[in-house]
């Protein structure tokens, strides 16, 4: 399986690890390839028919996607301490 690579306006590439659909709003969750520390969370935005990684709106979008985030794995069984 390729790995899906993203290039954000740092000019550095990140590795694409999951995305999760709400609504009509897809989200990429993404760690820097070079350095694992350095992790985040973006969506695609749909405009003139093509994609565009853009940054969450708020701070509310944030914790809203990383609440979805984390009750995907927990409904998975993959979140197991």
């Amino acid at each position: 399986m390729k790995a899906n690579i993203i290039t954000l306006e740092d000019g550095k590439n990140y590795v694409v690890i999951d995305t999760l659909e709400d609504n009509a709003n897809k989200y990429l969750f993404f760690v820097n390839e070079n350095d694992g520390i350095d992790v985040g969370v973006r969506k695609v935005v749909n405009k003139d028919s093509k994609e565009y990684i853009t940054k969450l709106d708020s701070r509310e979008e944030l914790e809203k996607v990383m609440l979805l985030y984390h009750e995907k794995y927990e409904r998975n069984g993959l979140n197991e301490r």
